[in-house]
Parts: structure tokens; sequence; C-alpha cells
């Protein structure tokens, strides 16, 4: 019993913790501006672009 009760909470972070630092550098290299998306999603973003906006928008 006490191996189930603590098993699921120690799982949980175990899984976030393997799982952000690839998805942090993965965030960083997008934010640094080296990401160039798949022409498919080029496409798509550009369709979806409302163009430059304010706080207020």
């Amino acid at each position: 019993m006490f191996a189930q009760t603590w098993l699921l909470p120690f799982a949980l972070l175990a899984t976030a913790t393997i799982v952000a630092f690839p998805l942090s550098r993965y965030v960083a290299w997008i934010m640094d501006g080296k990401y160039r998306p798949w022409r498919v999603f080029g496409w798509f973003e550009k369709q979806l672009d409302s163009g430059p906006q304010n706080w207020k928008q």
C-alpha cells in the first residue's frame, strides 16, 4: 500500500522533470528566431496572421 501511495506522485514529478529539459531547449530555439517552419506550416501561419496588434487588440 505504501508503494502505491507514493508511486504516482513520484512518477509525475519524474516525468515532468524529464520532459522539461528538451521542451525548454525547443522553446528557447523558437524564441531565438532559429525556427523555420515547413512550407505547409508557413502557409497555415500566414493564413492565421492578423498583422501587428497593440495591447487593446
